[in-house]
């Protein structure tokens, strides 16, 4: 049995686990280094990233937020406001039309009931 590794008295496999903080190669247990702003994931054999933080190579990096956008519920990466869209690496505002609102996913705009989307805006709905 290798170094930092437990008996799990398995009749299957090698008979053998690594001990948390430890990933298993064919014949031992290899640390695993968690970096800054990182922790061991459940299992222990992986790490990943504090919320805020975002996996780069063999660190975690900070996860740079436009004007106009917040965190998302991963904590890995942004999602803009209501009203507002992405381009790029930012948020723009989104510019309603004349008879529009902004849509249900609020990253976008439709027209107002009785108008419809045309190549300038909304136009009247015809019947």
């Amino acid at each position: 049995m290798p170094q930092n590794a437990y008996s799990n008295e398995s009749t299957y496999g090698k008979g053998w686990s690594c001990d948390r903080g430890y990933r298993e190669t064919p014949d031992a247990c290899i640390r695993v280094n968690t970096p800054a702003n990182g922790f061991l994931t459940y299992r222990g054999d992986d790490w990943q990233c504090d919320r805020g933080f975002k996996r780069s190579g063999d660190e975690c990096v900070p996860v740079t937020i436009p004007a106009g956008a917040y965190l998302d519920s991963a904590g890995t990466g942004w999602k803009c406001e209501r009203g507002m869209r992405v381009k790029g690496a930012s948020c723009i505002a989104l510019e309603l039309p004349q008879n529009a609102h902004i849509d249900h996913s609020g990253h976008d705009w439709a027209c107002d009931e009785g108008f419809r989307k045309g190549s300038a805006g909304c136009e009247p709905a015809k019947d």
